[in-house]
């Protein structure tokens, strides 16, 4: 399966059968769509790993605050889980990722 298509599976089931607000979704929308940019929408769900994660941190971190960092981390978790448990991909590179970001300085 194609991210785009995997993302937009995603994003349906956020919407129907998790109910999430229109916020959340707007920002999970936002972060898939960054993800995609960065990537190739034509890349297969099951080639994306955890060093293809990591590059894609050390990009955030170029960019972000560790906050929004975080939050955009967050959402590849929950989509990449979900392509795991409906089974479009063997396993999330989440699983075996450990990522320790600095909390925000106030």
């Amino acid at each position: 399966m194609k991210l785009s298509d995997a993302a937009d599976v995603f994003l349906r089931h956020c919407r129907l059968e998790r109910g999430l607000s229109k916020l959340t979704m707007t920002a999970y929308q936002l972060d898939l769509r960054q993800f995609r940019q960065k990537q190739s929408n034509d890349l297969v769900v099951a080639a994306i790993d955890k060093n293809l994660i990591r590059e894609y941190l050390g990009w955030l971190d170029e960019q972000y605050k560790p906050r929004s960092i975080k939050r955009k981390l967050a959402t590849l978790k929950s989509f990449f889980t979900f392509l795991e448990q409906e089974e479009y991909i063997e396993a999330s590179p989440f699983r075996k990722l450990r990522l320790r970001l600095e909390r925000a300085k106030s």
